[in-house]
């Protein structure tokens, strides 16, 4: 141990006989001067302001949000990401401190750093997701030399005018740019068992300063036979042109959608018209040609204006779930499941047939369960719509979400699969865990979850006294929470019911949130109900029905303002015969903005500030998810 101290040491020593090469606050690993550090951020003289500890990284999953200019170099860790640290430029992150190759990680992102600058980026070999969303990248420079083995490249919510130069791999994310047109592209070499594709683009609707320009055309394109997916959401198609082939491949996939009302093609000079019917019973009149005319921009597998709109595919993601079942339950719940019918005998197969057919839960047989190993227990809560009943899953306990039996009409049926196929999309420490779904059709379908078990933070708050619960706590569980809204708004999901009967807490493994990402028409049938979910919505929403990111930051001041008093918003609120509040009358008075819920004089500085920034009637004004999170770790360095 001595004489590896002293080694470092006298490496150190040398180092600081060199000028620094680094002109503003940078990350860098060779001139941390402490030997536990593996991530530090040093200044222009190369003093270190701010180090990492591999068990320090390890602690926050690779998640930084410190400020720095530039990213010189990386540790060698298996997931890493840097978000909005203000960084202007990238530098080589292929090498270790020693020169060798980072040979470990796997997963980077870089997001939230508007302006930063990739003509000299220098990409790890051993990376196969890469994430550079939400930079205001416009183009891809020509300098980029992807990794052999990237399979995932996630570009959303950039203002990228094509595809130029971008890497040709098994999952391309663009949702949310200013492309305009799919033309030239050949997305044959990506044919896969699971060719898994979502091209999506849609007019702006949201506070946001991104130009969005919908898909207008689509020609030349060369699809995969294997195309399960193609997805072109609100896009005012007014030419679709295909090869006989990638026509084939379209009508063959499991589900397309294209545009949002019948697209009808008149001229088609070098073809035939042929109908296409999407799975919102759009009328897609097609050209058909015998051949693609693909032209390419020289950067070889890409081609100019090639891929718009977002391309989400989901090989990687479901690898990985199947990476993560094989390893947490027995060999007979995952595996061939995606790759065959079920064996379930309990419904005739013609009924389960067009049972599955018309509610589509192709996308679910990968994470489908042993319906026999799964066990129901006790009813632990009901709402208006569903239920969550404690179980177990081969002997360990999780949480099971059904419909109500009196709720199985099939757009119930229908919001059930969209959020069990949701779930099945995310990983995060700050996210309830998904476990898998099980079904013998598809109005039994349950969704199974991990269980909690100290319940919500809602119950807890009511048994536990307003001063009992200490305020490094109630920080940490807002920090979750505010980390929970970075990761579903990185992914452009909205959770649009944040409330702390949503905010679950566990003894072991911390606080998450829950019941996220989709519709929520049943909630709005709740606020006549006297179920109070209203309290936690924001005046847009209710006034015009408008959800963006800044509505869930809006709930968020909510919850903060329950960990304030352990009350409902609202609650110290009365009527001129000292009656609570009726929740019309709260609406229409958060509509106005003439209440807000209150902080007590006794409350941290730190938490009435946030509170009200992020109860502000004016969404603009609010901060952002991410800017809540290195609010909140800052208040955290300073306890």
């Amino acid at each position: 141990m001595l004489a590896l101290r002293a080694l470092f040491l006298a490496a150190a020593t040398a180092t600081a006989g060199h000028v620094c090469p680094y002109a503003y606050r940078s990350f860098s690993t060779t001139y941390c001067s402490n030997m536990s550090s593996t991530l530090c951020i040093v200044d222009g003289n190369c003093k270190v302001v701010q180090a990492w500890s591999a068990a320090g990284l390890a602690a926050t999953g690779g998640y930084i949000t410190d400020a720095a200019t530039d990213l010189q170099e990386i540790p060698d860790i298996p997931v890493i990401t840097f978000s909005g640290n203000g960084l202007k430029s990238i530098g080589d992150l292929s090498k270790m401190t020693n020169g060798s190759a980072i040979s470990i990680c796997r997963s980077m992102f870089i997001q939230y750093n508007p302006g930063v600058q990739l003509n000299k980026m220098v990409l790890p070999a051993s990376l196969t997701t890469l994430g550079l969303p939400y930079n205001a990248i416009s183009t891809l420079p020509p300098t980029i030399q992807w990794p052999t083995g990237l399979r995932t490249i996630v570009l959303e919510n950039n203002t990228l005018t094509s595809y130029d130069h971008g890497p040709l791999v098994e999952s391309i994310y663009l949702y949310n740019n200013s492309l305009s047109a799919l033309v030239g592209y050949d997305f044959r070499a990506t044919s896969l068992l699971w060719g898994f594709i979502w091209v999506s683009a849609r007019s702006q609707s949201t506070s946001s300063n991104v130009n969005l320009n919908a898909i207008k055309t689509i020609r030349s394109i060369r699809f995969s036979p294997q195309l399960h997916t193609f997805y072109c959401y609100h896009c005012p198609l007014t030419e679709i042109t295909l090869d006989a082939a990638s026509f084939t491949a379209l009508s063959t996939a499991k589900s397309v959608a294209l545009g949002s009302a019948p697209v009808m093609v008149s001229i088609c000079p070098e073809g035939d018209l042929r109908e296409f019917t999407d799975i919102s019973l759009n009328r897609i009149s097609i050209c058909v040609v015998a051949t693609a005319s693909t032209t390419t921009d020289g950067a070889g597998s890409t081609s100019t204006g090639a891929l718009v709109g977002g391309v989400l595919g989901g090989l990687l993601l479901l690898f990985f779930l199947v990476l993560c079942y094989r390893r947490r339950w027995p060999p007979s719940v995952v595996g061939t499941a995606y790759f065959k019918p079920s064996n379930d005998t309990h419904a005739s197969t013609a009924s389960r047939d067009d049972d599955n057919a018309r509610f589509d839960l192709s996308d679910l047989r990968l994470v489908r369960l042993d319906g026999s190993a799964l066990v129901t227990l006790q009813l632990l809560a009901s709402g208006a719509h569903g239920q969550v009943s404690l179980g177990t899953y081969h002997g360990e306990r999780v949480a099971i979400k059904a419909l109500l039996p009196t709720r199985s009409t099939a757009k119930d049926v229908l919001a059930l699969v969209a959020e069990t196929k949701l779930h099945a999309r995310l990983e995060s420490p700050y996210i309830v865990q998904f476990v898998g779904a099980s079904w013998t059709r598809p109005n039994d379908l349950v969704c199974v979850i991990e269980y909690m078990d100290l319940g919500d933070l809602r119950q807890m708050l009511l048994r536990e006294p307003r001063g009992a619960i200490a305020w490094d706590d109630k920080l940490e569980i807002a920090l979750s929470v505010s980390e929970g809204l970075v990761y579903l708004h990185s992914l452009d999901i909205i959770h649009r019911d944040l409330k702390s009967r949503n905010v679950l807490l566990d003894s072991d493994k911390g606080v998450k949130l829950t019941d996220f990402g989709v519709s929520r028409e049943a909630s709005l049938d709740t606020m006549t109900a006297g179920v109070g979910t209203l309290r936690w919505v924001a005046p847009e929403v209710l006034h015009d029905g408008h959800y963006s990111t800044a509505a869930d930051v809006y709930s968020f001041g909510i919850v903060l303002s329950e960990l304030s008093s352990h009350e409902l918003p609202y609650a110290d609120l009365r009527s001129e015969n000292g009656r609570p509040l009726a929740e019309a009358v709260i609406a229409s008075r958060v509509v106005r903005g003439s209440i807000t819920p209150t902080f007590a004089p006794d409350d941290p500085a730190w938490l009435r500030k946030l509170g009200y920034e992020c109860l502000c009637h004016d969404p603009a004004m609010r901060p952002t998810a991410i800017q809540v999170s290195s609010m909140l770790r800052q208040v955290q360095r300073n306890v």
